[in-house]
């Protein structure tokens, strides 16, 4: 399977739910949905670790806790 380019070696290691491994996968951002994909360096499994909804209520919180800090 070919990565999309902008892929990248994830900074915390993962358990692929497929093969098992815990290991750093690699990562890259869905251009059309938004989500954030890992994908396992062993096997090749992919999954979504965060959708572009999550992503964006995450943003959204921390936007909130800077203007409370404030």
């Amino acid at each position: 399977m070919a990565l999309p380019a902008g892929s990248y070696l994830c900074g915390h290691p993962e358990t692929c739910e497929k093969c098992e491994t815990f290991d750093r996968p690699m990562g890259y951002n869905d251009k059309q949905s938004g989500d954030f994909f890992q994908v396992c360096r062993k096997c090749g499994h992919q999954w979504v670790a965060l959708t572009a909804e999550e992503q964006r209520a995450d943003a959204e919180e921390r936007m909130k806790d800077a203007l409370r800090r404030n």
